[in-house]
């Protein structure tokens, strides 16, 4: 026997599974270039001041202390609006 609940069900979830592929797909797409310019203008300022390492502190969540005179955000940014 045809259960139409159990339908509607599956094709809603279906239906959502879809729509977040094609956005996930989407954001992927919109945001690579703007990533792509943002590691390059951390490369340019990194090689321009020396620096060896540059350490995303955003993404790290041992850093219990940072010298905020070696933030070269403000720099980063000011870069990536320039190349893009």
């Amino acid at each position: 026997m045809f259960d139409k609940s159990v339908y509607i069900s599956r094709r809603k979830r279906l239906l959502a599974q879809m729509k977040d592929g094609i956005m996930a797909k989407k954001a992927e797409e919109l945001l690579n270039p703007i990533r792509k310019n943002v590691e390059k203008a951390i490369e340019e300022v990194a090689r321009i001041e020396g620096y060896d390492l540059v350490i995303d502190v955003a993404a790290l969540q041992g850093v219990v202390y940072k010298n905020e005179t070696l933030d070269i955000s403000r720099r980063v940014i000011d870069r990536y609006f320039e190349i893009r």
